[in-house]
């Protein structure tokens, strides 16, 4: 039965507060669209069961929901003995290398290459930031550097390097690579790229996707400088985009965060693709039971600046209220969304040089010009998700139903603005196509009863009454 009205997807990361059964038909329950596996924490095995878990509850409750595999790629962790933290103070000296040592304090870092490109008195963040360290010294292959204040290392906490490009580290690791399997395994429907560099990046992402035979969407997370440099090329290569706003606060000077993610949301809606506003969204909710005032306004301005989707990190991974978290998101975004302005195709910037953009376009224009009809639903048929990409980028502020029989492409659009998508075997109906998908959609609750309703298809539908067309109907 279609309830949800709300336009702005939710991405949830899945992790130990969240990972029963229980807890994930709460989290579907409270709205919850993606489900997103962070993956950098263990190996590919340690996750096998805990996605199969995920999919049960999704199957089980016919909900469409998202499965996100989220990467390390370039991303730099740091493994602490027996996961053991490490207090310093201020001054203290601690070696990173490629392996522990036996007597003195140290801590493991997998990307060895790293040691390569530091030099004495260069500076290195971990801990999103939060504390900072100078390099003294080189070493046994590694490195030695100074606390300069007092600080807790915790095992697989993230080191940035705002000041080197690493241009040596390869965006897909060897264990990504084995995640990749298990992506390919478990059909995976999104691909998560950390610190997406350049368009290169995509491209190597997309040749391993293909080697696989996974048809999923790339998630481009830009987290640095060199990735805002190229932040056109990556769009246009891209599936989607995530603004990770934890790295690249650290990596960029603080101020800038907001205008960076303003811009992003911007272009991203230009090109048709989705976009993700990521990090501390609710952070404070880890522990609270109710988010900051500067949170609920940070959520709001996200779904102003105009995000397809928000996303929950520690929130929902490991925090004490996971669910309410959810609830609260959705509390908010539904609120803020009738303050969404809907963009004229005449000075909206987006890019409509295809069939499908223009069919969009005009389908925008006959739901803003109200004159002769109100439009009340759009029922899109799309065979790639594009038509109802386009779509969303409108931020239309009535439904969208996008109607395909590929199960994959309806699991696409979870991350789409305001794109309810479910899957129709339309194809196994030999005559009047469009009346059968009707009455599925009138059955399920997606349309009812004297509604009227705009019917938008591209091509390669195979639905000959349709295709390539913008029809008005009233439900009956």
């Amino acid at each position: 039965m279609f309830e949800n009205t709300r336009k702005t997807k939710i991405v949830a990361t899945i992790g130990p507060a969240s990972y029963s059964e229980e807890i994930l038909e709460d989290l579907i329950n409270a709205g919850a669209n993606i489900f997103r596996f962070n993956m950098k924490h263990d190996s590919a095995d340690a996750y096998r069961d805990k996605v199969i878990t995920a999919q049960n509850v999704i199957k089980k409750l016919n909900a469409n929901v998202g499965i996100l595999f989220d990467l390390q790629g370039p991303d730099i962790r740091i493994d602490v003995k027996d996961k053991e933290p490490i207090e310093l103070k201020k001054g203290d000296k601690i070696y990173f290398g490629p392996e522990f040592l036996n007597k003195e304090k140290s801590v493991k870092i997998s990307h060895t290459v790293i040691f390569e490109e530091l030099d004495v008195k260069d500076t290195i963040l971990i801990d999103d930031g939060l504390y900072e360290f100078r390099v003294v010294e080189k070493k046994n292959d590694g490195i030695v550097v100074e606390a300069l204040e007092d600080c807790v290392i915790k095992n697989r906490k993230g080191i940035n390097i705002p000041s080197k490009k690493l241009s040596k580290i390869p965006s897909l690791t060897k264990d990504d690579l084995d995640k990749l399997d298990l992506a390919a395994e478990l059909s995976a429907d999104f691909i998560a790229i950390s610190f997406c560099r350049s368009k290169k990046d995509i491209l190597d992402a997309k040749k391993e996707l293909k080697k696989r035979g996974l048809n999923a969407w790339i998630v481009s997370k830009v987290e640095n400088q060199e990735g805002l440099n190229n932040i056109d090329e990556i769009i246009e290569e891209s599936d989607a985009i995530m603004i990770a706003r934890g790295d690249l606060g650290i990596e960029i000077p603080i101020e800038r965060i907001a205008n960076v993610q303003k811009m992003m949301a911007y272009k991203c809606r230009q090109n048709n693709k989705p976009v993700i506003t990521a990090t501390q969204m609710l952070e404070s909710m880890i522990v609270n039971p109710r988010p900051t005032r500067a949170e609920a306004t940070d959520v709001s301005n996200a779904v102003l600046y105009g995000t397809d989707a928000v996303m929950l990190s520690g929130e929902t991974a490991a925090g004490k209220y996971p669910v309410k978290c959810v609830k609260t998101m959705a509390k908010i975004v539904d609120y803020n969304e009738e303050f969404v302005p809907m963009l004229r195709p005449q000075d909206s910037g987006i890019n409509a040089d295809g069939i499908s953009q223009l069919l969009a376009r005009t389908a925008v224009a006959m739901v803003e010009d109200k004159s002769n009809v109100a439009i009340d639903k759009i029922v899109v048929f799309t065979d790639s998700g594009f038509t109802a990409k386009v779509l969303a980028s409108y931020r239309l502020n009535i439904p969208v139903i996008a109607v395909t029989d590929n199960v994959e492409v309806s699991k696409f659009l979870t991350l789409s603005y305001g794109v309810n998508a479910l899957c129709i075997d339309f194809n196994s109906v030999k005559d009047h196509k469009v009346d059968f998908v009707l009455k599925e959609l009138k059955d399920s609750g997606y349309v009812k009863t004297g509604e009227s309703l705009l019917l938008v298809s591209g091509r390669h539908l195979n639905m000959n009454d349709i295709d390539n067309s913008i029809r008005h109907l009233v439900v009956k």
